[in-house]
């Protein structure tokens, strides 16, 4: 009987262990299957290496990568008139080709977000004229097709991006010159469909930067429109599973518009921009590391610069044109962290 009892209790004791694992590794297991944290070591500062200049200056392209390959979608010459040019830079060989075909309608200020192997060119302006058209480049075949008009005209340039299978068009300057908190979604597998309202933005905004991580979209600083608009600090993120917003990102800590947006190894890259009010443009990078609050500056750019695109590619952003005191639209640069062999600007220690 006493041994009958006794292993009875070892039992007991085996059972107790045995759920005391079992919920250790539950709970590990729940933890994993959150979005993992990076590792709060703030990245080496940026180093910028010159690339090929664009073989055609333009202010206000859309811009978006396929690949290696960037695309620079219309955009307004220097002669002040909307192109239809496309411009595709190879990041492999730093090479520039401008044999592509080109977009349907010439226009600048205009989104472009790219899924899989399309590119969507959305919105933009021609002249005084807004624009509410939407074009589909497909890479593979180097041809464009018309897709589905927007609701409204707008001017987007930054605001329209590619987040979990959907594009969105977020914000922008309307035609009646004015900004908007719209926010459009489009969904590629139900073109059909058109586009649908997504959930607004928490204030109405147009020249912001934005970028995407993840399932997220953010939106960083902006201008709130009119001669009397002022230059927003906002950082607003959209999680486009969740369909809302959220405001509890750090504010920038200046008020910027104009600049543009990336984010490499989980950390988020403002550059440039100015403010419209006190007619400045600015050389400043700033960058929010993970597990930071509040921004930090990072290496200023070579030259002050604003209506600029970033893209991210591999291990690097790229600096495509933009518009700054006494320099040319066609510039461009490759930042990536930490030092370089090559060629380019120093990193701040």
């Amino acid at each position: 009987m006493r041994v009958g009892a006794r292993g009875r209790g070892v039992s007991r004791l085996e059972l107790l262990v045995t759920l005391g694992v079992v919920c250790a590794l539950t709970m590990l297991l729940v933890r994993g299957y959150r979005r993992p944290r990076p590792d709060d070591t703030p990245p080496p500062r940026l180093v910028y290496t010159p690339i090929a200049p664009l073989p055609t200056p333009v202010l206000g392209p859309g811009v978006a990568a396929v690949g290696d390959l960037i695309y620079v979608i219309g955009g307004n010459t220097v002669a002040g008139e909307a192109t239809d040019l496309v411009q595709a830079y190879n990041t492999r060989t730093d090479q520039w080709d401008e044999r592509r075909a080109r977009v349907l309608t010439p226009r600048a200020g205009l989104g472009a977000a790219a899924l899989g192997t399309d590119i969507y060119a959305v919105g933009g302006y021609a002249g005084p004229r807004s624009l509410a058209t939407v074009e589909v480049y497909h890479t593979a075949e180097d041809r464009w097709d018309p897709g589905p008009d927007l609701p409204a005209a707008n001017t987007y340039g930054d605001g329209v991006k590619a987040c979990a299978e959907r594009i969105y068009a977020i914000g922008g300057y309307t035609s009646e010159h004015g900004c908007s908190d719209q926010v459009y979604s489009l969904d590629p597998a139900r073109l059909k469909l058109g586009w649908q309202h997504a959930t607004s933005k928490p204030a109405a905004a147009a020249a912001f930067a934005a970028l995407v991580e993840y399932t997220w979209i953010c939106c960083l600083g902006g201008h709130t429109g009119g001669q009397l608009g002022v230059c927003l600090r906002d950082v607003d993120a959209y999680d486009a599973l969740g369909g809302r917003w959220d405001s509890r990102l750090p504010l920038l800590p200046t008020a910027l518009t104009a600049c543009t947006g990336a984010a490499l190894h989980h950390t988020y890259y403002v550059f440039g921009g100015g403010q419209y009010d006190k007619h400045q443009v600015q050389p400043t990078v700033l960058r929010l590391c993970p597990g930071r609050k509040a921004w930090e500056h990072d290496t200023d750019l070579p030259n002050p610069r604003r209506q600029m695109a970033a893209v991210t590619v591999g291990e690097s952003i790229y600096l495509i044109g933009g518009d700054g005191p006494g320099r040319e639209r066609g510039e461009c640069w490759r930042a990536r962290p930490g030092p370089s062999r090559e060629a380019g600007r120093t990193a701040a220690p």
